[in-house]
């Protein structure tokens, strides 16, 4: 069975497990890992996955590919472009 295709053309492989994610991207060949924390989302039991960036090791929400690197939005120097005025 052929699947769709990936919405991210330059990664090859995503292997995702309870506590990392490992990314093996185009014309790299050694995989990247980025590990995910566990964070109570304030409703008895139920908790979420950040990721945790490998630039700043901060716990994020998503993560940005920007310059041939995966980091978070303050690694990046990215904005929101409600923000800019």
């Amino acid at each position: 069975m052929m699947w769709p295709s990936f919405q991210w053309p330059f990664i090859i492989a995503l292997k995702i497990s309870w506590n990392e994610i490992v990314v093996t991207y185009k014309g790299n060949p050694y995989p990247t890992r980025f590990a995910l924390k566990r964070v109570k989302t304030g409703m008895n039991k139920y908790f979420r996955h950040h990721f945790i960036c490998r630039e700043c090791r901060r716990p994020v929400g998503a993560l940005f590919h920007y310059r041939e690197r995966l980091a978070c939005r303050h690694c990046h120097d990215l904005v929101y472009a409600c923000s800019m005025k």
